[in-house]
């Protein structure tokens, strides 16, 4: 469960479940990291790690059922768990972004054919697979990452 908020419809507080979902999925998946903080003008530099292949079947609102029930007088949404489908993405690029809020630099991260190289500026070098998944995969200066629809 979530956060505590005041129901309109029973005038009480009752417990709350934030859920985001996608209605369509693209090919192509970009997912932009919240990383910077707008209230502290800081960056947020904690460790994010993120898979090489992502389902994203849970995220899609039409295979979730949900039933409505009362807890206490108030409706509450229930999980009912049911099969969902398994929409499978690959990561094939992420982008790195070192430095503070107001100046800094940004390197990508892409997947040819199965390879991990890294692109800054004039430079591209060659990732081995350790070091892939150290530096791609777990990532202070995470900031985008795309994922690949599987066929």
């Amino acid at each position: 469960m979530g956060d505590e908020v005041h129901c309109a419809w029973c005038a009480k507080r009752t417990k709350t479940r934030k859920q985001q979902t996608f209605a369509k999925l693209p090919t192509v998946l970009c997912l932009h990291l919240k990383r910077f903080d707008s209230l502290t003008n800081k960056k947020i530099t904690e460790p994010v790690t993120f898979p090489s292949a992502l389902d994203m079947g849970p995220y899609v609102p039409h295979w979730r059922e949900v039933e409505q029930t009362e807890v206490m007088g108030c409706p509450v949404a229930e999980d009912i768990t049911g099969t969902t489908p398994i929409i499978l993405y690959d990561l094939v690029g992420a982008i790195n972004h070192s430095g503070t809020l107001f100046q800094g630099h940004y390197v990508s991260n892409v997947k040819v054919d199965g390879q991990w190289y890294s692109c800054n500026d004039t430079e591209v070098h060659r990732f081995s697979e350790e070091s892939a998944e150290k530096h791609v995969l777990n990532s202070e200066e995470a900031y985008m990452l795309f994922y690949i629809r599987r066929k």
